[in-house]
């Protein structure tokens, strides 16, 4: 427990610093505070290693923690106070300067009141026998310094890729063939095989890579994956079917979110009753949910093919869902297996052995696993950061001082010592993952965001805050707490998940320490001294209407700093009480992501801009159509996340927003034109910017800290082209740019620029622009989609030159019939993407090019035949042709077509004769 308020405690005294002219007149006092705060901070260290002997200690943590407690709510509201007579006009500020000073005055008092509070806890600690040592500094374990003497972590490669399923070959093609295999027509039920085992043991690994398998993707017309998890609502888990079996467009979305139940299930139905599909409901908890999603899913005799995949913990679950076919009951993994799994979280250099001095040791801290695979990568990803010593991994298999008898409550204890082992900063990092709900993807920018908006991320020298943050999550991936699924093409991760059983640890941890509260995850909760709210999904019983309450009433023990929202219409029922934002008076994080927004009237919403504490504000994805004026007030926002939303403008007062690092409002193609006209001179803390075009762009030239830049264009960016020219070059420390002109009835925009000298500019999107000169040297990431104007054999000798090239999109564009792929270029090319290319009709692949090229996507080109240089890329691990020509067809077929000893040699192929959708997720979410 010590921890949390040892992260509070911190959090204050830095607050004290940085809030100095607030604070002026007690100045004395406050400096007082601040120094007792620091030292307690150290003991605090000493209690969290002693608590476990008595319960003394635990009391007197508890005791320091309602100090800290107090004391920043006090200083907190005085702040906001203050902060509030900083925005009247200099006459009212004058009225009511007597009532400032008389504030100060109390606020004086009740420091010296703190101050004597810590004092006596002082001294109680020492006989107690809790140690005061100067506060140590941050872990660098796993750390490497780069050639600038910054900090930085070595970067793992893609988790999603399941690369740790080790020792269950035969029972993946046993599964595999009981899915595959016709059944009788005339059979009863659905056929569901389902897989059955303790939390953390792999089921969902193994069903994930049953789903990704080749053969799989051939014999089912359709496919979807569903995370079914505790409670879920049956409305959203039928349209994330009907989403991944069948394409829809952005109006079509919105209306697909306005069905009912009924409707929803009546058109699932229709989609598959002609198909035969495979349908994976992953982490079923009870028989109940089965029924209610069966109901959608078709039984007639002409789906005999069709089958379900279920994961579960219960064997009740899988005999009721289908009791006709025996369960596959998920073993453990045996000793050789578990070593060997074990040894690749551990290893740093591929097929290194294992030190002697070591091994027994190593085998003794597997053996405790029992076979569990996430225990064992845990305990292997904890030790892959640790000296390769027996000091270092003895006290590890000391400390394991539980039994774990395949069972999943004890499996937490193991999980908890990788949680003990973090380093202090760290700590409220992992524990900030409870507020989101179970098999929850993140995106890296919003988890980073919304860290510095909590004020976890330490400075570090010249370091930016979000790089520092960058490091936290890679020091979090590393140690297997949390899994990267999808990394970018220069090593970033761009999404995030946890595994339940690690977040339920978080939760159990978190709410232990009152670090944060979960609406939905628990039938109880704790309202006193709020801090962070999570409210997953409307409860029934008193759970929700509690948490509504206390936070309505305004009290002040009960102002949360942190409201997360993930209920569609909890958020909307909060806001139309009339004391919401009065409530919420000392927020910094409000996060209102897919909620709807769109009934609450206008006099509410513009109760936003008392809110003036905000750092973080998210209105992603929601139904919003007008952003209220005192959005200006907000003059402490870092964050403002408008994309998909239904805005057509911004209002000038976002001009105000000096502090804000983060402006992303992104739409759909063929979104209403918008339109925001008002410079941005004085924003020059952007740091990520995506708008659409519009006179703004006039003081492009000054957003010099701007690390990643979308501009969207409706209409045109001719009228800008003399803009950009002259901004590109002085926009140095980019990283992404994404420039988007939607129109095609003009010609493309002519922009002969370079990008030569961004060192750190790693992905490029452009759409309708020609005429680049240069590309950055260190470029991973490229899309080009245009119309004429530029040739394809000057484009490819610019292209090939580039050292880094991972990825490379080429869509929609006129570059003649040929395109040639030579020995002496794309040495480092991993994906390939030909899209739309009408007028292609020759690719040609030199012997001995493109020597790393892994995936290979070609949609709606005039190709009649493959290159014959394709049967030398020995990588290429992912072949994927659709929309192809009536030849190219035929060439392909397995065996027999003319082009198939091409192929043969590829893992995955994918084919078929008509168009469909193509996610690119590895380049597409290098934006927000």
């Amino acid at each position: 427990m010590a921890q949390s308020i040892l992260s509070m405690a911190q959090n204050l005294a830095l607050m004290i610093s940085n809030e100095a002219d607030f604070l002026s007149g007690v100045h004395d006092q406050a400096q007082s505070l601040c120094n007792e705060i620091r030292l307690m901070s150290s003991t605090l260290r000493d209690a969290n290693e002693k608590r476990r002997a008595g319960n003394e200690v635990e009391e007197w943590v508890n005791q320091v923690r309602d100090v800290v407690l107090e004391a920043e709510d006090v200083i907190e509201f005085f702040i906001f106070r203050a902060e509030q007579q900083r925005h009247k006009n200099i006459i009212t500020r004058y009225i009511y300067y007597p009532n400032q000073l008389y504030n100060l005055h109390k606020l004086g008092k009740k420091m010296e009141n703190f101050i004597t509070k810590i004092n006596q806890l002082s001294v109680r600690r020492s006989t107690l026998g809790l140690a005061t040592s100067e506060v140590a500094g941050q872990s660098s374990v796993g750390m490497i310094t780069n050639e600038q003497g910054h900090l930085s972590f070595r970067r793992r490669g893609d988790l999603v890729e399941e690369s740790f399923v080790i020792g269950f070959e035969k029972e993946e093609n046993e599964i595999v063939n009981t899915l595959l295999i016709p059944i009788e027509p005339l059979r009863p039920c659905l056929t569901v095989v389902s897989i059955v085992g303790m939390g953390g043991s792999g089921k969902t690994t193994l069903a994930r890579k049953i789903y990704k398998r080749i053969d799989v993707k051939q014999h089912f017309q359709t496919r979807a994956w569903i995370s079914v998890s505790q409670k879920f609502h049956l409305k959203d888990l039928l349209q994330v079917i009907i989403e991944q079996i069948q394409p829809l467009t952005y109006e079509e979305k919105k209306e697909l979110k306005e069905l009912d139940v009924e409707s929803l299930i009546h058109l699932l139905s229709s989609h598959l009753k002609e198909k035969n599909y495979l349908i994976v409901c992953d982490d079923l908890w009870r028989p109940e949910d089965w029924s209610r999603l069966k109901q959608a899913l078709p039984d007639q005799e002409e789906c005999y093919q069709s089958r379900v995949l279920v994961t579960t913990r219960n064997e009740i679950v899988a005999r009721c869902a289908d009791p006709s076919t025996t369960p596959y009951f998920h073993r453990l993994l045996d000793e050789d297996e578990s070593w060997k799994l074990f040894w690749s979280k551990v290893m740093i250099i591929k097929d290194a052995g294992c030190p002697q001095d070591l091994e027994d040791l190593g085998r003794k801290i597997v053996h405790k696993c029992h076979g569990l695979p996430l225990a064992i990568v845990v305990l292997g990803g904890l030790l892959s950061i640790k000296p390769r010593n027996h000091i270092a991994w003895s006290k590890v298999l000391d400390s394991i001082t539980w039994e774990l008898n395949r069972n999943e409550g004890n499996c937490k204890q193991i999980l908890a010592l990788s949680y003990t082992d973090l380093p202090d900063h760290l700590k409220p990092c992992f524990l900030y993952w409870s507020l989101f709900p179970e098999d929850y993807e993140i995106r890296r920018s919003r988890l980073i965001w919304l860290w510095v908006a909590e004020g976890f991320i330490q400075p570090r020298g010249c370091l930016m805050i979000e790089d520092v943050a960058e490091d936290y999550l890679e020091e979090l991936i590393q140690r297997s707490i949390i899994q990267a699924t999808i990394r970018s093409y220069d090593g970033r991760v761009t999404f995030l998940r946890i595994h339940d059983l690690i977040r339920d640890l978080a939760i159990s941890e978190a709410k232990q320490e009152r670090f944060l509260e979960v609406v939905g995850s628990d039938s109880s909760i704790s309202l006193n001294k709020l801090r962070r709210l999570s409210i997953i999904q409307s409860t029934s019983g008193g759970t929700y209407d509690s948490a509504t309450n206390a936070l309505n009433q305004g009290t002040k023990t009960n102002r949360p700093r942190s409201l997360l929202c993930f209920s569609r219409d909890v958020a909307r029922n909060l806001w139309m009480k009339k004391s919401f934002c009065g409530a919420m008076k000392l927020l910094r994080v409000l996060d209102l992501q897919d909620v709807h927004l769109s009934s609450i009237p206008r006099r509410l919403l513009e109760q936003v801009g008392n809110l003036i504490l905000l750092k973080y504000l998210s209105l992603r994805s929601t139904d919003m159509k007008q952003l209220p004026s005192s959005i200006g007030d907000l003059q402490n926002l870092q964050t403002m996340d408008l994309s998909y939303t239904d805005l057509t403008h911004l209002p000038v007062t976002v001009t105000k927003l000096q502090q804000l690092r983060n402006l992303v409002f992104s739409g759909y193609l063929g979104h209403d034109p918008f339109s925001f006209d008002c410079p941005l001179d004085h924003m020059t803390n952007l740091r990520t910017l995506m708008l659409y075009e519009g006179n703004w762009m006039s003081s492009l030239d000054k957003l010099t800290n701007l690390r990643s830049l979308s501009i969207n264009s409706a209409r045109s960016l001719s009228p800008y082209r003399e803009v950009l020219l002259n901004a590109i070059p002085k926009l140095n420390q980019l990283r992404g740019i994404s420039l988007t002109y939607f129109e095609g009835r003009e010609e493309p925009l002519v922009l002969p620029t370079s990008f030569s000298d961004h060192l750190e500019l790693y992905h490029i999107s452009l759409y309708g622009i020609i005429g680049i000169q240069d590309f950055p040297s260190n470029l991973t990431t490229l899309l080009l989609r245009f119309q004429r104007g530029q040739q394809m054999d000057e484009l490819m000798k610019n292209l090939k030159k580039l050292p880094k090239l991972r990825c490379l999109i080429l869509r929609q564009a006129y570059l003649g019939s040929k395109i040639i792929f030579s020995v002496d270029g794309f040495f480092q090319l991993e994906e390939l993407a030909l899209i739309e290319l009408d007028d292609l009709e020759e690719l040609t692949v030199e012997e001995g090019a493109l020597p790393n090229l892994r995936v290979l996507t070609v949609i709606s080109c005039g190709l009649k035949r493959l290159p014959c240089g394709l049967k030398q890329v020995i990588t290429l691990r992912e072949l994927t042709l659709l929309d192809m020509s009536v030849e190219l067809q035929y060439r392909v077929q397995k065996d027999w077509g003319e082009d198939w000893e091409i192929i043969k040699h590829i893992p995955s192929i994918e084919t078929e004769s008509e168009l469909s959708y193509v996610c690119l997720p590895k380049f597409y979410s290098q934006w927000c």
